[in-house]
Protein backbone atom coordinates (compact mmCIF):
# COMPACT_ATOMS: atom_id res chain seq x y z
CA UNK A 1 0.00 0.00 0.00
CA UNK A 2 1.24 3.49 -1.05
CA UNK A 3 -0.93 5.94 0.24
CA UNK A 4 -0.86 10.12 -0.10
CA UNK A 5 -1.61 11.84 2.17
CA UNK A 6 -2.34 15.47 1.24
CA UNK A 7 -1.74 18.47 3.72
CA UNK A 8 -3.14 21.44 2.86
CA UNK A 9 -1.34 23.71 6.02
CA UNK A 10 2.30 22.56 6.32
CA UNK A 11 2.98 22.46 10.15
CA UNK A 12 -0.64 22.44 10.98
CA UNK A 13 -0.43 20.11 14.51
CA UNK A 14 -4.06 18.17 13.64
CA UNK A 15 -3.00 17.95 10.04
CA UNK A 16 -0.22 16.07 10.16
CA UNK A 17 -1.45 14.15 13.32
CA UNK A 18 -3.68 12.40 10.83
CA UNK A 19 -1.32 12.14 8.43
CA UNK A 20 1.00 10.49 11.00
CA UNK A 21 -1.49 8.39 11.64
CA UNK A 22 -2.03 6.83 8.40
CA UNK A 23 1.98 6.39 7.93
CA UNK A 24 2.32 4.70 11.60
CA UNK A 25 0.05 1.92 9.89
CA UNK A 26 0.72 2.42 6.47
CA UNK A 27 4.60 3.23 6.48
CA UNK A 28 4.48 3.66 2.61
CA UNK A 29 2.41 6.36 2.94
CA UNK A 30 3.57 10.14 1.14
CA UNK A 31 3.03 13.13 2.36
CA UNK A 32 1.96 16.12 -0.63
CA UNK A 33 1.88 19.58 0.72
CA UNK A 34 -0.60 21.97 -1.14
CA UNK A 35 -1.80 25.20 -0.40
CA UNK A 36 -5.03 25.06 0.91
CA UNK A 37 -5.96 28.95 0.08
CA UNK A 38 -5.87 28.32 -4.16
CA UNK A 39 -7.69 25.14 -4.55
CA UNK A 40 -6.35 25.28 -8.47
CA UNK A 41 -2.95 25.17 -6.67
CA UNK A 42 -4.02 22.42 -5.02
CA UNK A 43 -5.69 20.71 -8.17
CA UNK A 44 -2.82 21.11 -10.27
CA UNK A 45 -0.23 19.56 -7.76
CA UNK A 46 -2.15 16.79 -7.10
CA UNK A 47 -2.76 15.79 -10.36
CA UNK A 48 1.25 16.42 -11.47
CA UNK A 49 1.64 13.90 -8.56
CA UNK A 50 -0.64 11.13 -9.65
CA UNK A 51 0.60 11.52 -13.07
CA UNK A 52 4.07 10.85 -11.74
CA UNK A 53 3.65 8.56 -8.91
CA UNK A 54 3.48 4.94 -10.50
CA UNK A 55 3.31 3.17 -6.85
CA UNK A 56 0.55 5.48 -5.83
CA UNK A 57 -2.79 3.45 -4.57
CA UNK A 58 -4.69 6.03 -2.56
CA UNK A 59 -4.74 9.54 -2.16
CA UNK A 60 -6.52 10.98 1.20
CA UNK A 61 -7.84 14.32 1.63
CA UNK A 62 -8.13 16.26 4.84
CA UNK A 63 -11.12 17.95 4.71
CA UNK A 64 -14.42 17.73 2.47
CA UNK A 65 -13.38 20.55 0.06
CA UNK A 66 -10.11 19.36 -0.35
CA UNK A 67 -10.95 15.56 -1.03
CA UNK A 68 -13.82 16.96 -3.88
CA UNK A 69 -10.68 18.93 -5.48
CA UNK A 70 -8.52 15.50 -5.31
CA UNK A 71 -11.12 13.85 -7.17
CA UNK A 72 -10.90 16.36 -9.67
CA UNK A 73 -7.49 16.09 -9.46
CA UNK A 74 -7.62 11.55 -10.43
CA UNK A 75 -9.53 12.60 -13.40
CA UNK A 76 -7.50 15.04 -14.73
CA UNK A 77 -4.59 13.08 -14.50
CA UNK A 78 -6.57 9.73 -15.59
CA UNK A 79 -5.55 7.66 -12.52
CA UNK A 80 -6.91 4.91 -10.51
CA UNK A 81 -6.29 5.39 -7.01
CA UNK A 82 -8.76 5.59 -4.49
CA UNK A 83 -10.07 8.57 -2.81
CA UNK A 84 -10.77 8.73 1.20
CA UNK A 85 -11.28 11.26 3.48
CA UNK A 86 -11.31 12.93 6.85
CA UNK A 87 -14.52 15.25 7.85
CA UNK A 88 -17.60 15.27 6.17
CA UNK A 89 -20.10 17.42 4.37
CA UNK A 90 -23.07 16.70 2.53
CA UNK A 91 -20.89 16.78 -1.13
CA UNK A 92 -18.07 14.09 0.07
CA UNK A 93 -21.09 12.01 1.76
CA UNK A 94 -22.96 11.94 -1.83
CA UNK A 95 -19.42 11.01 -2.93
CA UNK A 96 -19.54 8.05 -0.32
CA UNK A 97 -22.64 6.94 -1.77
CA UNK A 98 -22.15 7.33 -5.22
CA UNK A 99 -18.59 5.11 -4.92
CA UNK A 100 -16.11 7.93 -5.62
CA UNK A 101 -14.74 8.21 -2.04
CA UNK A 102 -13.91 4.74 -0.44
CA UNK A 103 -14.72 6.78 2.99
CA UNK A 104 -14.26 9.58 5.03
CA UNK A 105 -13.70 10.59 8.70
CA UNK A 106 -15.74 11.66 10.57
CA UNK A 107 -15.51 14.00 13.79
CA UNK A 108 -18.93 14.38 14.31
CA UNK A 109 -18.31 17.77 15.82
CA UNK A 110 -22.15 18.85 16.32
CA UNK A 111 -22.31 15.60 18.43
CA UNK A 112 -19.15 16.57 20.33
CA UNK A 113 -20.32 19.93 21.20
CA UNK A 114 -24.29 19.05 21.93
CA UNK A 115 -23.37 15.96 23.90
CA UNK A 116 -20.71 17.72 26.28
CA UNK A 117 -23.08 20.61 26.93
CA UNK A 118 -25.96 18.25 27.36
CA UNK A 119 -24.08 15.71 29.49
CA UNK A 120 -22.95 18.76 31.35
CA UNK A 121 -26.64 20.05 31.69
CA UNK A 122 -28.13 16.76 32.78
CA UNK A 123 -25.44 15.93 35.60
CA UNK A 124 -26.33 19.80 36.77
CA UNK A 125 -30.30 18.92 37.02
CA UNK A 126 -30.23 15.44 38.09
CA UNK A 127 -26.51 14.02 39.04
CA UNK A 128 -27.09 12.26 35.34
CA UNK A 129 -23.91 10.79 34.47
CA UNK A 130 -23.88 9.50 30.37
CA UNK A 131 -22.44 6.16 30.11
CA UNK A 132 -22.87 5.21 33.37
CA UNK A 133 -19.85 7.64 34.06
CA UNK A 134 -17.52 5.34 31.60
CA UNK A 135 -16.27 7.66 28.59
CA UNK A 136 -19.25 8.74 26.08
CA UNK A 137 -17.33 8.16 22.93
CA UNK A 138 -18.39 11.13 20.20
CA UNK A 139 -16.65 9.93 17.35
CA UNK A 140 -15.24 9.95 15.44
CA UNK A 141 -17.16 7.28 13.22
CA UNK A 142 -16.26 5.68 9.78
CA UNK A 143 -18.75 6.43 7.41
CA UNK A 144 -17.89 4.55 3.95
CA UNK A 145 -20.72 2.34 1.71
CA UNK A 146 -22.15 0.56 4.10
CA UNK A 147 -23.86 3.29 6.05
CA UNK A 148 -23.24 6.81 3.51
CA UNK A 149 -26.78 6.99 2.39
CA UNK A 150 -27.90 6.77 6.64
CA UNK A 151 -25.63 10.18 6.76
CA UNK A 152 -26.49 11.80 3.92
CA UNK A 153 -29.49 14.01 4.87
CA UNK A 154 -27.83 14.66 8.04
CA UNK A 155 -24.45 15.60 6.53
CA UNK A 156 -26.53 17.92 3.71
CA UNK A 157 -27.89 19.60 7.03
CA UNK A 158 -24.87 20.58 8.55
CA UNK A 159 -25.16 18.25 11.79
CA UNK A 160 -22.41 15.73 10.69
Amino acid sequence: DHPICVIQEQGHVGLEARCAGVKEVLPETEILYVQGTDMTQVSSTATAKLQTSQEADSIIGLGAPYTMTLLGAKESAGSDVAVASFDMNGELAQAVVDGDVLFTIDQQPWLQGYLSVDSLWQHHRGAFRMGGGQPTLTGPAVVDSANAEDVLEYADEGIR
